[in-house]
């Protein structure tokens, strides 16, 4: 899901204009402060049907009094909307101190009975804090570029594990023309609702991978396990056969190709790929879903042929070099990288090929 969190320097947005699944309003800070726009905000996300939550940035001014402020302030909310610790790690008067935080998580239990979520830069969050007292992770990092638009799969994704991503400080969505902090939760809206009604991060959301003779899998702390069905895993997605064992390599699911890591391959084992893979010296493309592509794609502005299940010359997705006969046109694939362009790419234009030239108009096909 993606979402947006907002404070007062947000105090003009109109959410009805956000396309966004939920909203985290800032609600207070230290012991006195409400953020002048937070009624307005979370009502009118209340209102506007987004999932909710509420935010209480840690200053440093005393655990209990902050605590007991923030859930004083957010208690119509609570049930509804999830609450949430803003530590800044290096940003407060109780500067870097975890055990000050541990006391405003636990005193903050003892007013709701709900355990809050914590927000912290990956740098500095308080990973053995969130998993003793089963808070929900929402951690920030970005990729450093200046501007930042709505990512479906954010830069380090599947890194670390977390509840909630949040991947830029300056982003843009249609809307809203300032900048907006953009989020993406790895929740279920029913996941939402049940962590804001008081349900730790445990059972279904932070699962346990083991390792066993056969391969990996994973227990939910609940003891049941997946089977069968994909499941969202830090930030990855993978399958999980019919005894709950994580597949690996190429599995056809529904009818789609998709290929699952291997040990050594650089990325988590058993997570499912995207982009271009190459095994057995061909190479394919995986959109961004995991399936396999077939027939004609267009990649980074360059169009490719991907053998279909009934060309017989490769494998079914291999890209395909060299001449092309297509439906009574013939086309040219680059059969390696050329300058900027690269292997397999169709070429257009006036070419000299093996000593011979020829034209090819705009869609590829020999003139």
């Amino acid at each position: 899901m993606q979402g947006i969190d907002i404070s007062h320097w947000q105090n003009g947005i109109d959410l009805d204009a956000v396309d966004v699944d939920f909203v985290i309003v800032k609600a207070t800070e230290g012991y006195d402060y409400v953020s002048p726009q937070f009624s307005r905000q979370i009502k009118q996300a209340e209102r506007t049907g987004r999932l909710l939550g509420a935010y209480h940035y840690v200053n440093g001014d005393g655990a209990a009094a902050e605590a007991r402020h923030f859930a004083k302030t957010i208690k119509p909310w609570l049930g509804k909307a999830i609450p949430m610790l803003d530590w800044e790690g290096n940003r407060n008067d109780a500067f870097n101190d975890v055990r000050y935080l541990e006391k405003v998580v636990k005193a903050f239990i003892d007013e709701t009975g709900i355990v809050p979520f914590i927000y912290a830069s990956r740098y500095y969050y308080p990973w053995s804090l969130a998993e003793k007292y089963g808070c929900g992770k929402w951690v920030a990092q970005y990729d450093g570029t200046k501007r930042a638009y709505r990512q479906s799969s954010p830069a380090f994704e599947g890194e670390f594990v977390c509840d909630i991503r949040q991947y830029s400080g300056t982003g843009r969505l249609p809307g809203y023309e300032e900048d907006l902090d953009l989020d993406k939760a790895y929740l279920t809206p029913e996941d939402w609702r049940r962590l804001a009604a008081g349900e730790r991060t445990t059972a279904r959301i932070a699962p346990k991978w083991i390792a066993s003779s056969i391969g990996w899998w994973i227990q939910y702390a609940d003891g049941s396990y997946p089977k069968n069905e994909w499941c969202h895993v830090g930030g990855r997605w993978y399958r999980f056969d019919e005894r709950g064992y994580a597949v690996r390599g190429w599995q056809k699911v529904d009818e789609k190709w998709y290929w699952f890591h291997q040990k050594g391959e650089g990325a988590p084992e058993c997570s499912m790929a995207t982009g271009w893979l190459k095994r057995g010296g061909w190479w394919y493309y995986l959109n961004p879903k995991g399936d396999m592509a077939t027939g004609w794609k267009k990649v980074d502005g360059a169009w490719y042929w991907l053998r279909c299940a009934d060309d017989k010359t490769g494998p079914e997705g291999s890209m395909a070099t060299g001449w092309l006969k297509l439906d009574g046109n013939w086309y040219y694939l680059r059969p390696s990288r050329v300058g900027g362009f690269p292997e397999g790419s169709m070429v257009t234009g006036r070419r000299i090929i093996d000593g011979t030239s020829y034209v090819f108009d705009g869609s590829g096909a020999l003139v």
